[in-house]
């Protein structure tokens, strides 16, 4: 069985940087933009500017959408 999950993330862009998060994943490392499943009640904005405060401790307001993405996890039946 297929479901899609709401998430967002934030592209941050400080002085030609981006910030990045590296993040654990089945035993591999890998460097990812901040970023998190939308909570219940929570808007994409407010999921983006959480996870990234979450995962980073930079406080960012999120001013434009970049880009919409669909991805799909398998669950158990």
């Amino acid at each position: 069985m297929w479901r899609s999950l709401p998430g967002a993330g934030a592209l941050v862009v400080k002085d030609d940087r981006v910030l990045l998060v590296r993040h654990e994943r089945s035993g591999r490392y890998r460097w990812e933009l901040p970023s998190g499943l939308v909570d219940a009640g929570e808007t994409f904005e407010q999921a983006a500017e959480r996870e990234t405060f979450e995962e980073t401790g930079v406080a960012v307001s999120i001013t434009a959408l970049l880009c919409v993405a669909v991805m799909e996890v398998s669950s158990a039946a």
